[in-house]
C-alpha cells in the first residue's frame, strides 16, 4: 500500500511509549496501528503461543475430515453431504475463533 502524505506529531514521552507498546503488542509498525485507529478499528494484541497451536489442531482436523469424505466418497459409502456439513462447521468455528482473538474491533470514538 503506498501512502503519498507524510505526517509528522509531537508526542509526550509517556504518549510516545504507549504508542509503542501498543503497537508493538498488535504486531504492527506505529504508521500502521494509527491507520487502523482512523479507520475506527482498535487493534488487538496478538494472540499467545497456545492459541496458534489449537488453531493448528482445529484447521489439521479440518482437513482429516476433507480427506476422509474425499476416501469415502470414492466408495461410495454414504451421503456426503452431511460430513460437508460438519468440515463447513469446523471450518466456520475456525473462522469465529480467529475473527474473535485477531480482528481489530470496531470503536466508537469517530
Amino acid at each position: 500500500m503506498v501512502h503519498g502524505v507524510k505526517k509528522q506529531i509531537w508526542l509526550t514521552e509517556e504518549k510516545n511509549d504507549l504508542l509503542q507498546r501498543s503497537a508493538q503488542k498488535a504486531c504492527l509498525t506505529e504508521a500502521e496501528y494509527i491507520r487502523m485507529l482512523l479507520q475506527n478499528r482498535i487493534p488487538k494484541e496478538k494472540p499467545n503461543a497456545r492459541f496458534y497451536e489449537v488453531m493448528n489442531q482445529v484447521s489439521l482436523f479440518s482437513e482429516q475430515l476433507q480427506n476422509l469424505k474425499n476416501q469415502l466418497i470414492g466408495e461410495n459409502v454414504f451421503d456426503a453431504d452431511v460430513l460437508q456439513e460438519e468440515i463447513h462447521r469446523w471450518h466456520q468455528f475456525q473462522l469465529a475463533v480467529e475473527e474473535r482473538f485477531l480482528a481489530p474491533e470496531k470503536g466508537s470514538w469517530l
